[in-house]
Formats: structure tokens, sequence, C-alpha cells
């Protein structure tokens, strides 16, 4: 019951950044997406797509989405429309079931300021957003958004996407497809595109609190969540004081806390009144809840600090990890 009363808490909360891909000002490009028929000969459409994931124990309801483009070489100076979709990936890296559509959509549309040099056509940059209603609730699994522009060759010249840094710091995979007219969905060599989502999110580890008075003590109550998946696999609750990047590298995971003592001893002393449910197996469902308490009358020269956990399932045999969370931090107050 806990568990799902926090996971009902922490998915009602202010919709976060799930995805951020941001354009390239350093050898900036811009990739076609749009119906007209831009091109003279095969008289193709191109339609771009990005892939993003939600990761297990995790869901998303999409409520936004930002992107950034240019017309190029436009005439047309009549408001901007846009078809938007998400597509559930089919397994195989392109586009499976339809998850939402929307056509016709008028972004809100500002120009950023940017225009690249040493091209032969010059674009002004713009940056495009939308809410997005209507949306389902997305698990776990890989999803394509495709974005495209409602133009025509003889009125508006074309409309491009703009690509990311040819060596993009984003962390989350993508897919790129290309499709002309005959909607021949392909993987494309070309770079992934400047994007970012916005949703109402669970994580595989929530917590319902963001702080505990060291005067009066308190609790932390987290929702653990690592998907069907995992159901019954044994799990442990770390800490740490030092931050969460770079992390510590165990098998093919990176579990994101750094060590310090603080680790070590919720390492080796998870039954720690400190600590509730560290330690245990995740139910049918592949969740648990744990809690991190702390007395009243904690030493204040600890005020200012913050903590974060994280945890990981294990197989038993082996002592490798088969999944590791996200972290969450807790501040200590006075």
């Amino acid at each position: 019951m806990l568990t799902t009363l926090l996971l009902a808490l922490a998915f009602s909360g202010t919709p976060t950044l799930h995805t951020s891909q941001l354009p390239d000002h350093v050898s900036p490009s811009l990739y076609f997406s749009d119906v007209a028929t831009y091109d003279p000969v095969w008289l193709h459409e191109q339609h771009l797509g990005d892939g993003f994931r939600v990761l297990p124990g995790s869901s998303l309801t999409p409520t936004s989405v930002v992107w950034w483009g240019a017309d190029y070489k436009a005439t047309f100076t009549g408001p901007d429309s846009f078809n938007l979709a998400i597509y559930e990936d089919d397994g195989l890296g392109t586009l499976g079931t339809l998850q939402w559509f929307s056509n016709g959509v008028q972004p809100l549309a500002a120009a950023t300021g940017f225009v690249p040099s040493g091209v032969a056509y010059p674009w002004i940059e713009k940056r495009y957003e939308v809410n997005i209603t209507g949306a389902p609730n997305l698990t776990e699994g890989l999803y394509h958004i495709v974005i495209y522009a409602d133009t025509t060759f003889s009125s508006d010249g074309t409309w491009g996407w703009a690509s990311l840094p040819t060596d993009p710091a984003s962390t989350t995979p993508g897919f790129v497809f290309t499709a002309d007219g005959g909607g021949n969905w392909i993987a494309s060599p070309s770079p992934e595109f400047a994007f970012e989502l916005y949703g109402n999110e669970t994580k595989p580890l929530s917590a319902d609190v963001a702080g505990i008075s060291l005067n009066t003590g308190g609790d932390q109550n987290f929702a653990l969540s690592a998907g069907a998946a995992h159901a019954g696999d044994l799990y442990l609750m770390l800490g740490s004081f030092a931050g969460t990047s770079p992390g510590l590298d165990y098998g093919a995971f990176n579990i994101p806390l750094n060590v310090d003592a603080y680790f070590a001893y919720s390492l080796t002393s998870p039954g720690s009144p400190l600590f509730t449910g560290f330690f245990g197996t995740l139910d049918a469902s592949g969740t648990a809840s744990a809690a991190l308490k702390i007395p009243g009358g904690v030493d204040p020269a600890l005020v200012g600090i913050v903590g974060n956990h994280a945890f990981l399932t294990i197989d038993l045999l082996t002592a490798a990890a088969t999944f590791v969370s996200n972290s969450v931090s807790v501040d200590l107050l006075p």
C-alpha cells in the first residue's frame, strides 16, 4: 500500500524533463522534415524521427515537447504548422504501433538568435514548443517521436530539424529514421535531432520528501520499482554523501553514488536503525518500500549536506547487479 501511494504521489507531481538533446551551434546542420516536394527529381517527402527510452521500472506521460529547426529558403510568412507523432518501437529499431498523433499543430515559435555562417542559404534557428494532450502513459521500452512541417514547395520552401553536435553529450539512446513518399522508414546514419521531452514521470526510485530536519528528525520514505521482470529479485539500497558523479561502475552498470564512509556503512549495515527495508526481496510486481530514519538532535554541523540513495538488484548466485536505479537526494535541514 505504501509503495502504491508513493508512486501515485510521484506521478502526480510537476512535469519533469525526460529527454534533453540541445542543438549544435558549432557545426550545425538541418535535415529536411516536411511534406514539401523539396526534391524536384524524385518528389519525395521526408519525415524524421528520433528515439527516447522509458527505463525499466519507469513510466512517462508526455505533456510537452520542445524542438529546434528553421525554415529553409522559405517565402511563406503565415503561421507554422506541424504534424507530431509518438510511436512504439517495433523491436527492430523502426516504428511500430502509433501511440499518439496530432496534426496541424501551431507551436509557440521564437528565433533563438543563432544564424549559421558559411552556408549557401543562411537560416534563422527557431525554438518551437507545444503542449501535448491525450498522450498515453508510456511504460518501459523504446519510443520514437516524429516531427515534420506541413509545407508546400511552391510557397513555403522547406523546414529542417536541427541536429545535435557531432559528438553528442546526450545520454539518451536514440535512433534516426527517414521516410520518403512511400512511407518506408529506414535507419539513417544522420545525427540525432535537437528536442526536449517533458512529462509526468515515475522513476525506479522516488521519495516522499526532499529533506529531513536534524533538529526534530524525520523519515524519507522510498518507493522502489524495478519492473515486473525483476519480481522476486534481491535488492540493496545504498547511500552516499559524496555526490553521484562519476559514480561506481559495477559490472555492466554504473551505480550513481560516489564511494565514501556512508556508502560503506549502508553496504555493510543495511539492518541499521537508520534504515528500514534497505535490503530485501522485490514483490510480484518488482516493487518494494524503504525508509531513511534520522532521529532528532543530530549535530547541526551537518546541516547543508546533501545525501543520495539508489538501489540495485542482485543475482544471488553470481552477486552481479541485474538492475540499478536512479539516485534520489535528501537535504539535511536545520
